[in-house]
This record gives structure tokens, C-alpha cells and sequence, in this order.
């Protein structure tokens, strides 16, 4: 969610109970002024119960400041200072000091803020395998090439993964299946591809002249279109027939001519 729609979230927005738990946001609340049921995790759902029990129906459950930059920046400070404060030997400390780990501003010149969440929401969601079109609504975004370029930030070792999964180009069977069928030898000697297209050239009925490039010379040439110029553009109007009409001015995409 953006930060004025948590800012504004009461406990009577929560439907945990329900499968899948939800969440609405009030249209007036929202960026785009329309009521938005967001579906949210079984363990979140269970915290926010925790959370929330006790508490107004009606009232702000988490009640944002409106510097909330500073807010995300000052809770790195004392998470970083912990952090640090936690290493076992002064080696490790020295590591840690010199780490971006936990650093508003990394050695990248990327910048963490409040809205850097929803970019690590929709990061999330696309290393679990989300389509696009869920991306797209689950982010609430109209375009959803805003939510693929700008939102969704995979790494290299998150491609790889992806191409580890392609099947292989050579199985390792293959060498038993050609000495099982007897083609092995074969596979590897250049002249049985040329006897196996000469095979397939007699059994189709094809002569080799056939398949050579005919002389220009002997190419018979379509007469050229006889009449008027009006019986030219008589003809032009008339409807083609084929799959779709003609657009003019673009031969190429015209599926008729």
C-alpha cells in the first residue's frame, strides 16, 4: 500500500477471516479514487490480527508521519548501529563498517525511501513467478509496463534461473538411443545427408531441374493491365476478395493482394 492509504487504514478495512484475507482501500483514500480490495498473505493476516485486536474498528491502525523518508532513514541508522555493534571480533566490524548494508544511499547511488517498498513488493512477487497481468493488479498500476520497467528489479542470478530450466541441447542419452536404432555411424558421416536428400528427391518425384533456379529469360511475364484509367479505378473500388479489404497505400500489410 502507499503510504496515505496506510496512514488512513482502520481495523473495520481488515478482512482476515476471509479466504483469501483482504485488505480495502477506501476510494477516497486512494490514488486513483476507487475502492481496491488488495489480498494479503495468511502470516500477515495473522500479525495484523495480533495487531489490531483491541483497537477502534474505526480509528488508525498505523498512523503515519508525513516525513516518512525520514522516518525509513532514521530506523536504518539505529538498525546499521546494531548491526555493527553485534560483530564478533574486530574484523568483522571493520567488514561491516565498510559494507553498504543497511545505508540509505548504497555505493550504486541507490536510494532507499518509503516508496522503495512497493519496488521491493513487486520484486518479490515476480521472483515467485507472477504473470505480468497479476503484477499489473496486485501492484494497482494501469499500465503494466510501468510495473515490469520500473517496479520489478531482477538481479543476473534471477535470470539464471530462469535459463537454468531450459532443456538441454544434447541429452546425455542420445549416443544409446543411436547406437540402439543403429544410426550412430551414420549421424557422423556427411555423405549419408546427401544420400538421404537424393532419397527423398526420388521418392517425391522431383528432378534435380526441378529444384535449380529457372533462367530469367525463360520466365513468362504477366501482360500489362489493359483499359482506360477509368476502367482502372472502376476495378480498384471494386471489393477484393479475400480475408480482410485492402488497405490502400500499404502493399505490403494488404493480406488480398
Amino acid at each position: 500500500l502507499r503510504a496515505n492509504e496506510i496512514r488512513h487504514l482502520a481495523p473495520a478495512d481488515l478482512h482476515l477471516d476471509e479466504a483469501p484475507p483482504t485488505i480495502t482501500i477506501q476510494a477516497c483514500y486512494s490514488k486513483h479514487r476507487r475502492a481496491d480490495q488488495q489480498p494479503i498473505p495468511r502470516s500477515l493476516a495473522e500479525r495484523l490480527a495480533r495487531f489490531a485486536a483491541g483497537k477502534p474498528v474505526h480509528e488508525p491502525l498505523l498512523p503515519l508521519p508525513d516525513r516518512t523518508g525520514e522516518m525509513i532513514r532514521r530506523d536504518l541508522r539505529r538498525a546499521r548501529a546494531h548491526w555493527i555493534r553485534e560483530a564478533a571480533d574486530r574484523a568483522e566490524r571493520r567488514r561491516r563498517l565498510q559494507s553498504d548494508f543497511l545505508r540509505d544511499v548504497d555505493a550504486a547511488g541507490r536510494r532507499i525511501d518509503f516508496h522503495a517498498l512497493r519496488v521491493s513488493y513487486c520484486t518479490a512477487l515476480c521472483r515467485a513467478g507472477a504473470s505480468p497481468k497479476q503484477l499489473q493488479q496486485l501492484a494497482r498500476h494501469h499500465d503494466p509496463s510501468l510495473t515490469l520497467r520500473v517496479y520489478s528489479k531482477l538481479t543476473l542470478a534471477d535470470v539464471a534461473q530462469v535459463v537454468d530450466q531450459l532443456p538441454e541441447l544434447d541429452p546425455p542419452d542420445r549416443d544409446q538411443r543411436l547406437r540402439a536404432t543403429g544410426t550412430e555411424a551414420a549421424s557422423r558421416d556427411p555423405r549419408s545427408v546427401a544420400r538421404s536428400v537424393a532419397r527423398f528427391v526420388s521418392c517425391s518425384g522431383t528432378s534435380s531441374a526441378q529444384l535449380s533456379p529457372e533462367p530469367k529469360s525463360s520466365r513468362i511475364r504477366k501482360p500489362r493491365q489493359q483499359g482506360t484509367l477509368g476502367d482502372r479505378r472502376e476495378q480498384e473500388r471494386m471489393p477484393r476478395q479475400g480475408l480482410e479489404p485492402r488497405t490502400r497505400g500499404l502493399r505490403v500489410r494488404c493480406s488480398a493482394s
